[in-house]
This record gives structure tokens, sequence and C-alpha cells, in this order.
């Protein structure tokens, strides 16, 4: 089981069997909804967010200045 993150912020838990093909994908959450553990602006002037979820995976997150996703990573 691996999780990964989607260009709409949502964290996407897919299972795989022993082969290795795709057997189950569920959302199970959204960055947006994680508690900031910390932010910073880079050199574009974004905001980059990391947060984590329950099982402790730890993602980041990069927003415009309007606050918008631009972009998304399990870290």
């Amino acid at each position: 089981m691996q999780r990964t993150v989607d260009e709409e912020g949502n964290i996407v838990e897919t299972t795989m069997n022993e082969n290795g093909e795709v057997v189950d994908e569920d959302v199970v959450g959204n960055l947006a909804d994680l508690p900031v553990e910390e932010e910073d602006i880079d050199d574009q002037g974004r905001i980059v967010t990391r947060v984590s979820d329950e099982s402790g995976n730890v993602y980041e997150q990069v927003l415009d200045e309007e606050g918008s996703l631009v972009g998304a990573r399990a870290v």
C-alpha cells in the first residue's frame, strides 16, 4: 500500500497485489484538511507548507499568491 497526492491535493491510497498491479484506490483525505507544521515562502513568492497525516506521512504543498494549489507531493 502506498499514498500519493493528486493535482487537487487529495491523498490517494493505492493497494497493489503481489504482481504490482493496482487492485484498489481510495481518496483518504485532502492536504487542505491537515494541520500545517511548517510554512515558508519560496523564491517565487509562493507559500510552501508541510503537513502530516495521522500515519505520520509528510506532504508538501505549494500555493500561489491567491492561495490556489499549484503543486503537491509526498516527502
